[in-house]
């Protein structure tokens, strides 16, 4: 599993935990509807899930394993009201998901997202602990399958960077009700 760094990079959080000293990772908070933005919280502690994990297929480009127990954001390309619903629920409805990356927003993809494969033996998920009602931003993909570009105008130096998507653990059980360009993009 991976968390995006203030330098909009992705980190595998099965490395080592002498390398996330003083780290933040990139959430979502949504606590206060007068004040939701993307903000990087300080790493304080870790959560060890044994949980069957799920690979999912995310807009044909990515894949990505999650517990099977997690939540993810889903929207549509129609009323864009974005809510959190169980991974599970994708093995019998089909969904969309916003990709976009927090620091470069623009226009976010809607792409379809669904289960590829279920592996039902309890896997080890070293993840943080999130907040009440944030989502963690989660990169997709390696390097080599980023086309987001951004080029320095003084350098002409150019750096890719990461698609993301917002999910939650099964802990957090707030009802999670959200318009994507009025209350994420917008912020």
């Amino acid at each position: 599993m991976e968390i995006l760094l203030p330098e909009n990079k992705p980190f595998n959080l099965n490395q080592p935990t002498n390398k996330l000293i003083d780290s933040k990772m990139c959430v979502f908070d949504y606590a206060d509807k007068e004040d939701m933005d993307f903000y990087f919280k300080k790493i304080t502690t870790y959560i060890l899930y044994r949980y069957p994990t799920v690979e999912l297929n995310v807009g044909n480009k990515y894949s990505l394993e999650i517990p099977l127990n997690w939540r993810i954001m889903i929207t549509n390309d129609h009323d864009f009201i974005c809510q959190l619903v169980p991974v599970e629920e994708l093995l019998h409805f089909e969904h969309q998901t916003a990709i976009f990356n927090p620091f470069y927003i623009g226009i976010p993809k809607i792409v379809n997202i669904s289960i590829k494969s279920v592996n039902q033996t309890a896997i080890e998920h070293f993840v943080p602990k999130l907040p009440k009602k944030n989502l963690l931003v989660m990169p997709l993909g390696k390097s080599s399958d980023w086309d987001n570009r951004i080029v320095n105008p003084e350098t002409h130096e150019e750096s890719f960077y990461p698609d993301c998507i917002m999910l939650c653990d099964d802990i957090d059980t707030s009802k999670c009700e959200l318009e994507l360009y009025e209350d994420i993009i917008g912020n």
